[in-house]
This record gives C-alpha cells, structure tokens and sequence, in this order.
C-alpha cells in the first residue's frame, strides 16, 4: 500500500514537472471534468465518513455538479505540448491564470466559445477562434478541438 501511494504520487509530480513553458501558434483549449476522487487520502473526517466509489460509479446528479473537478487542457498544434492544470472553475480568472503565462505573444487561441473564453481573449488582447458548435456548421478543412489535427472533409 505505502509503495502504490508513494509511486502514484511521484508520477504525479512528474506530470506537473513537463508542463510546456510556451504555447505558440494555433493553441486549443477545453476543458474537462473528472469525478472527485479520494484515492491516497490518509485519514481526516471526510475519509471516515464517505462510502467508497468504486471505478465507473456515475455522478450522483447529471451535468456539471460539484462533485466534478474541472481541467484546463491547452495544446499547441505545432509541436504537440500540452498544458494541463485543476483549475478552480469555468471563469475567466480561473482559465486565465494557468494558461496566461504560457500563451507567446503570436498564440491563435481555438476554443469552443465558451464566454469565460470570449472575456479572456479581449482582456488580454488574445486572438480568438470558436469551433463550429455542431457538424452541419463544418466545412472542408474545419478546425475542431476534439483532435490534434484538422479535419480533412473526406
């Protein structure tokens, strides 16, 4: 038990030591949310009180709740790094501040057009792409924020 705590925390270190210092060029950001876990928790009144979740366990309400941890995830097309960081909320303070000081000066920021987005880019002075929000609205060549390539329409 000590050893899979102990390895499960060193990767977890190791993840948030390769984070890119730079994101330039055509950068796609989203985010996602992933259930809240306990896993390595030792202790405290939450631990003691709190039925275990086995994996695969769906959310007690359907959409986004509380008990979900959102995830910034920023990827730079060009040469493929990916910033990822918890962050705090769906705001544009909360995307800002992981992704701010990582964005060069030329960076095209590709989102989904989620307002806290909108806000972000015209504070900053950020050039802004929204993908299409449905495939009737794609054309040849789209871009789209599911993938690390463009679409080829074929």
């Amino acid at each position: 038990m000590d050893t899979a705590f102990r390895w499960r925390h060193r990767f977890l270190q190791c993840i948030k030591a390769q984070q890119p210092q730079t994101l330039a060029g055509l950068v796609e950001a989203d985010e996602t949310f992933f259930r809240e876990s306990f896993k390595g928790e030792r202790g405290g009144a939450l631990y003691r009180c709190r039925r275990p979740k086995t994996r695969g366990t769906p959310a007690a309400k359907r959409g986004l709740s509380r008990e979900q941890i959102p995830v910034l995830v920023a990827r730079d097309r060009a040469s493929g790094s990916t910033l990822s960081a918890v962050i705090a909320g769906r705001t544009a303070t909360a995307i800002g501040r992981p992704l701010i000081g990582h964005l060069a000066e030329d960076a095209e920021l590709f989102t989904d057009g989620a307002s806290a987005y909108c806000t972000l880019a015209k504070k900053h002075g950020i050039e802004l792409r929204i993908a299409p929000r449905s495939v009737k609205h794609k054309t040849k060549g789209a871009l789209h924020i599911t993938t690390s390539t463009p679409t080829t329409g074929g």
